[in-house]
């Protein structure tokens, strides 16, 4: 059986939380575009990238 290789992204502030109104309890402009990056690109043509959030979290992207 192969394995599989797969990249996890987290973040959480000092006392654990990861959200507040809405938003995220930082604004970190270096780290918000590497999230983009490593996100929206694949090495492979034929590969695409998943993102699993919740409803809040969706809802809460700009259009």
């Amino acid at each position: 059986m192969s394995s599989k290789h797969f990249a996890l992204i987290a973040a959480q502030c000092e006392n654990r939380g990861i959200g507040i109104s809405g938003r995220l309890p930082w604004r970190l402009k270096n780290e918000m575009a590497y999230f983009t990056d490593v996100t929206s690109k694949t090495e492979d043509d034929k590969k695409r990238n998943a993102v699993v959030m919740g409803r809040k979290t969706w809802d809460s992207i700009p259009k």
